[in-house]
């Protein structure tokens, strides 16, 4: 199975510059709001500002997650897909969680999603539905999902209507 490529993006709320109030995010966190607990996910993933701590940053996503916010979704489902950061590989898991960032709006996640049709991973191979979620990453500007977009558009892949 090709592992899908761990791409996390930090979110524009916390500048190269700002100093990050972990007790504040913590707080946040613990009143439901998605940003933060995902902001928390990324700095116990990188090690910034915190102890890099990969079953704090796999907590955090799955609250985040839980509340919808589709990059937690996509990076827990990284996660499962490469089986790293002590966690398994659950490619069943991985692909619902991609799904789920896609329909929430993300947007590298609809590229990985693509990626998961295109292979048959967990799913039946559907060069249909990868064309179609690799064109929802190319529109949310991914330049990946556009290349992959391409590649199948020149093999004469249609999407379903």
């Amino acid at each position: 199975m090709k592992k899908i490529v761990l791409c996390i993006f930090m979110v524009n709320c916390f500048a190269k510059s700002d100093i990050i109030d972990i007790d504040k995010l913590e707080k946040e966190c613990e009143n439901n709001n998605s940003h933060s607990c995902f902001g928390l996910g990324l700095q116990y993933d990188n090690g910034k500002n915190v102890e890099l701590n990969y079953k704090l940053a796999y907590d955090y996503y799955k609250k985040a997650c839980a509340l919808n916010n589709s990059s937690a979704c996509n990076n827990l489902g990284v996660m499962y897909s490469n089986g790293d950061k002590g966690i398994k590989v659950n490619p069943n898991k991985a692909f619902s969680l991609f799904k789920k960032s896609c329909v929430l709006g993300g947007d590298i996640s609809c590229d990985n999603l693509g990626s998961c049709y295109e292979n048959g991973i967990v799913t039946k191979k559907n060069l249909s539905e990868a064309k179609e979620s690799y064109g929802l990453a190319c529109d949310r500007g991914v330049q990946r999902g556009c290349d992959n977009y391409k590649r199948l558009n020149i093999r004469g892949i249609r999407w379903k209507m």
